[in-house]
């Protein structure tokens, strides 16, 4: 799994993991050199990398694990796993022999399918369809009104640049009863 993001890595090992595979044997690298490093001392079934990474980029690595492997590595599955459109970079996943393309925002469901998919030689690259999720809570909330005014303009842009911000990172999110009795009080606010 190679991604720069941590937070990705964690909610991917945490999808792996939930989908059988042995969290000991789930592999980690944050950049190309990791990555590089790995192959040279472990063999892998499968392959997840983003698209953005720290020194290079996801499809460069796939060319590169493709040019450096062997036969039999050669068919080790690559999951391309972006908040991108797919057919930015459709080409060169084609070239490369990208095996399957995964589109965030995703759910556990549309993860585990398209690793069944891979595993189970249906390696058609086409993009997995975000289906939004139900609630799993119905818990009511009350919302406190902050005392401080904020002009228009600056809430808007804030509001874009943090959901924008988030469709990098989001995978999923339910809103789950709390287990414990707890109050939080206070604003979220940057600068």
């Amino acid at each position: 799994m190679i991604d720069n993001s941590s937070i990705i890595t964690k909610v991917i090992k945490n999808f792996l993991t939930k989908s059988g595979f042995d969290k000991g044997k789930i592999f980690v690298a944050y950049d190309r050199n990791q990555a590089m490093m790995m192959f040279g001392l472990e063999n892998f079934d499968l392959v997840t990398s983003g698209i953005h990474l720290k020194n290079s980029n996801g499809i460069d690595l796939l060319q590169e694990i493709r040019e450096k492997s062997t036969d039999t590595e050669e068919k080790i599955p690559f999951l391309i796993i972006s908040s991108e459109d797919q057919e930015t970079y459709q080409e060169k996943l084609d070239a490369h022999q990208a095996t399957q393309y995964l589109r965030k925002p995703f759910n556990q469901d549309q993860f585990e399918q398209t690793i069944s998919n891979i595993l189970n030689g249906n390696n058609k690259l086409e993009p997995a369809e975000a289906k939004p999720s139900e609630p799993t809570s119905t818990q009511d909330s009350s919302w406190e009104e902050s005392p401080v005014e904020i002009p228009t303009p600056i809430n808007e842009a804030f509001s874009i640049s943090t959901v924008e911000a988030l469709e990098q990172y989001m995978t999923e999110a339910i809103p789950e009863a709390s287990k414990g009795s707890f109050e939080l009080k206070g604003y979220f606010s940057a600068w």
